[in-house]
């Protein structure tokens, strides 16, 4: 008796073949995000070597490359065309930006490395192959490996983020704020007669003198157009003092042991003129009682979202002498202040540079 072969039924080949569209559903985010994974290693190994060449010279010359830079890096033989060019778009010759702001200045510029960039992904629409592919702005960053941008920093390490608070704030947008230093030594003496001013050349807001919101304020010609206060009571500890701590004023010389205050969290508005430039903003804070008081300091934009770097607040303490904290920003911010310690937060003053 002779067998009869069977072939295989519609359905099992509708069956079949619905499971190599599932299967290859699953596997090709897999398959895609490794490739994906593996450029951007290579990218990461790529920068690492160009910044260790930048760093090499900066050292030797004890200042940072210029705007020749790529044209500088061709004497290295290890930074071939193939290490200048980023594994996800390799159909430009050069995938880099160089930090400007770099160019040419001192290796103490970079005196904290681990947060200033030194090369990043990106294109300057100068050209894509021309020698100066540097970042001037943050137009000038991609973030091309699957929303990720590689970034390389002073300190020679390498990250991959898709956050632009990472970035150092002279190539983030505006609104944007970044904490820079701390200065316990010039207490409320901000303004020296005949008419020295250590902070405050650019104009400055003074809280409480005379029991007034905001009491002094002088900012004609600033590129601060106003500052003001949200949620917030005016608290004279002082109104009239010769105490250090409390800050001057540079038309009267008088001095007030008075702030803005608030047992939650308040908010000060800069409304910036039209500019977009970066500049600096100085905040003084004293616990005048001693009172250990503890305060986050955060920048926001209007609609409330942190422009901080790494959307982090800084957080201050200690500060029974008076201490003053020193930010770059641009645009239009709201200086953030929370109570987290003592009776409450408090602000004395704003200057600007």
């Amino acid at each position: 008796m002779t067998s009869r072969r069977h072939g295989f039924t519609l359905i099992e080949l509708l069956v079949v073949i619905a499971i190599i569209v599932i299967l290859a559903g699953i596997l090709y985010p897999v398959i895609t995000a490794s490739r994906n994974k593996a450029r951007q290693t290579k990218c990461l190994s790529n920068q690492k070597q160009i910044a260790t060449a930048i760093l090499m010279q900066a050292q030797n010359n004890e200042k940072f490359p210029g705007d020749t830079v790529w044209a500088d890096l061709s004497e290295y033989e290890n930074i071939t065309p193939e290490v200048r060019q980023c594994p996800a778009d390799t159909a430009v010759p050069n995938g880099y930006v160089y930090n400007s702001y770099l160019a040419g200045k001192s290796v103490a510029t970079a005196r904290e490395g681990a947060n200033t960039l030194l090369i990043a992904d990106g294109l300057h629409d100068a050209g894509a192959d021309s020698d100066p592919n540097l970042a001037y702005s943050s137009e000038d960053i991609l973030f091309r490996h699957n929303d990720y941008a590689v970034c390389t920093y002073a300190d020679g390490h390498a990250v991959a983020t898709r956050d632009w608070r990472d970035l150092p704030i002279e190539l983030r947008p505006a609104p944007a704020m970044e904490f820079v230093d701390t200065d316990s030594n010039t207490s409320g003496s901000f303004w020296q007669p005949p008419n020295r001013f250590t902070y405050g050349t650019k104009g400055y807001v003074l809280c409480g003198f005379d029991g007034t919101d905001p009491g002094v304020k002088s900012l004609t010609g600033s590129y601060v157009a106003d500052v003001t206060a949200t949620g917030s009571a005016v608290l004279a500890w002082e109104a009239t003092t010769s105490d250090t701590r409390a800050v001057v004023d540079p038309a009267t010389g008088k001095r007030s042991g008075a702030c803005w205050q608030g047992d939650a969290t308040y908010s000060i508005q800069l409304a910036s003129a039209t500019d977009k430039d970066l500049h600096t903003m100085h905040v003084y804070f004293v616990d005048w009682d001693q009172k250990a008081r503890n305060i986050d300091v955060m920048g926001m934009d209007n609609d409330g979202k942190s422009v901080m770097n790494r959307g982090k607040a800084t957080r201050i303490f200690e500060f029974d002498g008076g201490v003053w904290m020193t930010f770059k920003f641009r645009g239009n911010v709201k200086v953030k202040l929370t109570h987290i310690g003592g009776p409450d937060a408090v602000v004395s003053a704003f200057c600007f540079d």
